[in-house]
């Protein structure tokens, strides 16, 4: 079994369809920041999949958090994931750029995506866990998500969920 954890670019996945040959639970709800994921986590204790995909961060840096807290957050979680045998592979997915012209919040900025990611990676070291960057296949020329892959500047298409498909089954373990 295969736990995809997250937001809802986890959750509006159909992953029966995009990756029909694993046995994938999906633990992703829509609006999620760091701190819910924590707080539901429980949920997903001793279940002892092969492998996690967490990708989340995105509503953090909505509601306008330091990168700072969310970084915080990302360590307790997967401190959690580590200590109660959710997964035997723990791995961490790149935030995915945003349209910055389709979403204007203060902290939601593709420069704040960067510094995370940049961040979360430490995580991934420090933990001995892999860290998948994707991000640069979803980004533009400017580094906007591209158009074809979204419906909404942040969202992912059908045509975008192909591609995270694609880019995550490299580092799926059957």
């Amino acid at each position: 079994m295969i736990i995809f954890l997250g937001d809802s670019i986890t959750e509006w996945g159909n992953w029966e369809t995009l990756l029909p040959e694993f046995d994938i639970e999906n633990y992703g709800i829509a609006g999620n920041t760091t701190s819910q994921v924590i707080d539901r986590v429980d949920e997903l204790f001793n279940k002892k999949a092969h492998q996690i995909f967490l990708l989340v961060g995105i509503n953090d840096l909505g509601d306008n958090r330091s990168i700072f807290e969310i970084v915080t957050d990302y360590n307790k979680l997967v401190k959690l994931l580590t200590e109660n045998n959710v997964a035997s592979e723990i791995n961490l997915v790149s935030v995915l750029p945003i349209d910055e012209s389709s979403w204007q919040k203060p902290g939601l900025t593709n420069a704040n995506i960067d510094k995370l990611n940049s961040e979360i990676e430490v995580i991934a070291i420090e933990n001995n866990i892999k860290f998948i960057d994707i991000k640069s296949s979803f980004s533009d020329k400017l580094g906007q998500l591209k158009q074809e892959l979204s419906k909404d500047g942040l969202h992912l298409s059908e045509v975008g969920y192909e591609k995270y498909s694609s880019q995550i089954i490299k580092y799926i373990k059957a």
